[in-house]
């Protein structure tokens, strides 16, 4: 729907004028320009209300108007004078998007008023709400919070930067609930709470409120979804000659400035210093852990290591298949070690993985099974070992070691095949009077055993990270690749395939946690948080900050994506089954990422087929 800018704007200037009477000269917004210096010739529309005295640094707000928008334009469309008014801080409304050009005008205005630099907001519509998220994302230690409307971006933050995001439900351009959801895990923020909004105005529109909160140093993320919302900036009571497009139950700029007074950018403190990178993360896959495994055999290392690090009881993970090679899927592996390394379920051919974000520095890869060829591209080493006898996880530990005392690598992942193939015994074997046939949990079972062995070694091998002065420089991740099935193996569709149990610890890892839920797509994200390098292209999953000493976080995120996403393929899969015709909706993975841009519509879409025949 086309927007009559023509009519929002001749009854805004009538208005905005009408108002302008009453202001003294300082009150009225100025044209100015940076008259020197390297950014000589910027321009910027500023207002100062009347309280602000140059001896009180104050608050700035920067605004950024639409595509060929200009500033006056964007003054009377956003109404941020107003709050302005009454809250004493200083309106920039900007002609250029550049942080070179917002930060020269920034220290201009400090110079002739006085600045709080740590309550510097950025607000933006259309293209400059694009321009707002880049902008905080490249110089999020400048900004302490902004506001969005109907605009998007692939940036997100790498310190806590709070923001509003107001999408209107027909505007094809903006995706608030895709960066909302992206903006709140980069920043920490968890627990989404949503109400519907009160229905002030008589103007076809009801909106709703998520807020999601808890994240670093208290940041937030508040998305407003106008039902139906087009490519507009929601007026609330102002300028109420305009067309009934427009959304009237909230102002923008007031839902904003609420925000807005809560953040301010925190100044490093002794009690919370930079988080120390550490010399390496190892990350210790006991092939096919099965959820619970820890306690019912119980792993007496693991269960030890819990007192010094946080444990996951349940790490979802898709369901895991092994599609078959494909221009699509061109991959030799089961989907989760994919989902594992890139922190995505949207996969694709050549996906960026956790080891080419070493670039540059040493990483290893040891497993003693072949099937991992078409993810080992990109390690300094890597080796599929042949042992005899076959899948000997020792072999795979002991070399581990040397490769540690002689490369020295970043990040090292050390996989042992061998539990993964005790518990198909248990599926395989065909003799119903062995007291483990179908039940890898009876205590004589193959599977117990070497999961016993590979916690043995496991405790071996902080043993020697100990004894060589290491291990206060290292974290170690213990978890399975995938889940297994009490019938052993890990059919994808059988319960206990598609979750296991995660432990974390070592250097920067907080003491005696216990988590009831963590996804699969967090592990390269938090992995790359730890070592200070970006995380893979394209990756979804969350850092786990509730586990790191540094974040004063101890909340985990209420949406349960992968869950909901398992049941609802398994939901379908019986539902098909029923019917004489079993489907593999898993299959469809590598088409996932050509149809849906975030979890929450695919999972949505998923629950939907599960209630209906597919």
């Amino acid at each position: 729907m086309k927007i009559r800018w023509g009519y929002i704007f001749a009854a805004a200037v009538l208005i905005f004028c009408v108002g302008c009477a009453g202001r003294t000269s300082q009150e009225q917004s100025v044209e100015k320009e940076i008259k020197s210096g390297k950014m000589a010739g910027v321009k910027y529309r500023i207002y100062v209300p009347a309280s602000v005295k140059k001896d009180k640094p104050v608050p700035v707000v920067f605004a950024f108007p639409g595509n060929k928008m200009k500033p006056s334009r964007m003054e009377v469309l956003s109404g941020f004078d107003i709050p302005a008014d009454r809250e004493g801080f200083i309106v920039v409304y900007m002609y250029e998007y550049t942080a070179e050009a917002t930060f020269a005008v920034l220290d201009e205005i400090d110079h002739d008023y006085g600045v709080d630099r740590t309550r510097v907001y950025s607000v933006g519509f259309s293209k400059g709400a694009y321009f707002t998220y880049q902008l905080a994302s490249e110089h999020s230690d400048k900004i302490a919070a902004i506001g969005i409307v109907a605009g998007y971006s692939l940036a997100a933050p790498t310190k806590p930067v709070s923001a509003v995001i107001i999408h209107g439900t027909k505007d094809e351009y903006s995706k608030g609930p895709e960066m909302a959801d992206k903006w709140a895990a980069a920043i920490g923020a968890c627990n989404p709470e949503m109400v519907m909004m009160a229905d002030k105005e008589d103007d076809g529109h009801r909106v709703t409120k998520t807020t999601y909160s808890g994240g670093r140093e208290g940041a937030e993320v508040v998305l407003y979804t106008v039902e139906p919302g087009i490519h507009d900036w929601p007026l609330g009571g102002r300028l109420r000659d305009t067309k009934k497009e427009s959304c009237r139950d909230i102002e923008s700029c007031e839902v904003m400035w609420e925000v807005f007074a809560r953040h301010c950018i925190h100044e490093a403190k002794e009690s919370k210093a930079a988080m120390v990178a550490p010399e390496r993360t190892i990350l210790y896959i006991i092939d096919g852990l099965a959820e619970g495994a820890p306690e019912k055999m119980p792993l007496a290392n693991i269960e030890e290591l819990k007192k010094r690090g946080c444990y996951y009881k349940a790490v979802h993970l898709p369901l895991p298949d092994h599609p078959p090679q494909s221009a699509d899927y061109p991959y030799t592996c089961s989907i989760p070690n994919l989902v594992m390394m890139s922190g995505t379920v949207f996969l694709r051919p050549n996906l960026e993985m956790l080891r080419d974000c070493f670039a540059g520095q040493k990483s290893a890869f040891i497993v003693n099974a072949p099937a991992y060829v078409s993810i080992s591209n990109g390690y300094s080493i890597y080796e599929a070992m042949e042992t005899k006898p076959p899948f000997d996880d020792e072999v795979v530990v002991s070399r581990a070691k040397e490769i540690i005392e002689k490369e020295n690598p970043r990040f090292l992942r050390i996989h042992l095949q061998g539990s993964g193939v005790a518990g198909y015994e248990s599926r395989r074997e065909e003799n119903k009077a062995k007291a483990w046939y179908h039940n890898i949990w009876h205590p004589e079972s193959p599977y117990i055993a070497v999961c016993k062995k590979n916690d043995k070694l496991l405790g071996e091998l902080v043993q020697y990270l100990e004894d060589s002065g290491r291990m206060d420089k290292s974290v170690i991740i213990v978890m399975g690749d995938h889940g297994q099935a009490r019938g052993g193996g890990h059919p994808p569709y059988e319960e206990g395939s598609s979750v296991t149990p995660m432990l974390i610890f070592g250097q920067g890892i907080k003491k005696g946690k216990i988590f009831d839920y963590a996804e699969m797509i967090d592990v390269a994200p938090t992995i790359a948080y730890l070592h200070n390098v970006p995380a893979p292209k394209g990756s979804i999953g969350r850092v786990l900050l509730e586990s790191i000493e540094s974040q004063g976080i101890d909340a985990i995120p209420a949406q349960r994506y992968m869950e909901r996403l398992n049941n609802a393929l398994i939901a379908q899969h019986r539902l098909s089954a029923d019917r004489g015709e079993p489907s593999n909706p898993i299959r469809e993975i590598p088409q996932w990422h050509k149809r849906f841009g975030d979890m929450k519509s695919l999972v949505e879409y998923e629950e939907g087929l599960s209630r209906k025949p597919r």
